[in-house]
């Protein structure tokens, strides 16, 4: 399977080994990238995303956040981002 995301270089394994996160974190950062990897590209023929247009999302630009306090644990999180 070939597609944008795949080939930036911000999604990928390398990338979550740079960002030194905590061990805890770095594990589902990986999780997350084998399932998303995993996956098909949604279609219009799936009835969900049919009328979606993303072509105009940037996807070569994206990249993770870089810039955020580290916690030791899930429990330290935010509630917002629980």
């Amino acid at each position: 399977m070939t597609t944008q995301t795949q080939t930036n270089p911000a999604f990928s394994l390398e990338a979550i080994k740079a960002l030194n996160s905590a061990a805890w974190l770095e594990q589902k950062r990986l999780s997350a990238l084998e399932l998303f990897l995993s996956l098909p590209i949604p279609s219009r023929k799936v009835e969900s995303w049919k009328y979606t247009d993303v072509t105009y999302i940037p996807l070569e630009v994206l990249k993770p956040a870089s810039h955020v306090e580290k916690v030791s644990s899930v429990d330290a999180l935010p509630l917002s981002v629980k």
